[in-house]
């Protein structure tokens, strides 16, 4: 299936079949994805909790604004900040691409500084916040259209209290902090939802072409 195809199927579901479970295949397809998906400078400061526990889902559910798709999702996945870029996370990633790409640390001083002074000297923490944010979002638009590619079915959500999130799922302790939900999962065949014509604007109106 193409990803337009894809894309073309999906919808924000609003029920799920609670009966469903992904297979081990497709949740390694997707958390793969989201692993791979870009973020600047590919520090990825942000991670992800992948929830099946349905204990843990019906505690979110209460800090969800009572949305069904919480508790009834196969799976909710979590994306969750990194509330702590300083230099020793940057440090932790030179030393990565050194060991990765098998080259000395020393050579990757330039892009080390270069990367302290943009998030360490330039950002204060509410801006190094949102740029974390916005990062998650990018690996939330992957992970959309990887579930569609899948055959699965999933629903973004911002509609939660983060501090009951992260209350529940002991974020803080660990330097997290919630931002983004993605609920997946296999749509219920009573959701009427999934009937309705996709919306979007035409291409003729969205594309400024340069």
């Amino acid at each position: 299936m193409s990803i337009n195809s894809a894309l073309e199927k999906r919808y924000a579901t609003k029920g799920f079949d609670s009966s469903f479970k992904i297979n081990n295949s497709d949740k390694d397809a997707l958390l793969q994805s989201i692993c791979l998906t870009a973020t600047s400078f590919g520090l990825q400061p942000f991670k992800l909790l992948y929830i099946e526990d349905q204990a843990t889902k019906e505690a979110l559910f209460t800090h969800s604004f009572n949305q069904a798709q919480v508790s009834q999702c196969s799976a909710l996945l979590v994306f969750a900040i990194e509330t702590k870029v300083d230099e020793g996370f940057i440090d932790k990633y030179i030393q990565n691409i050194a060991q990765t790409r098998g080259i000395e640390t020393q050579a990757l001083e330039g892009y080390k500084n270069m990367q302290k002074n943009f998030l360490i000297d330039a950002f204060d923490q509410n801006k190094r916040n949102i740029w974390a944010t916005n990062q998650a979002y990018i690996a939330l638009g992957t992970a959309l259209a990887q579930a569609s590619v899948l055959g699965l079915d999933a629903c973004p959500m911002e509609g939660f209290d983060r501090a009951g999130y992260d209350k529940t799922l002991g974020l803080q302790n660990k330097h997290l902090s919630s931002v983004v939900v993605l609920a997946v999962g296999k749509r219920s065949e009573e959701d009427q939802t999934q009937h309705y014509k996709k919306v979007r604007r035409p291409i003729d109106q969205m594309v400024i072409y340069g």
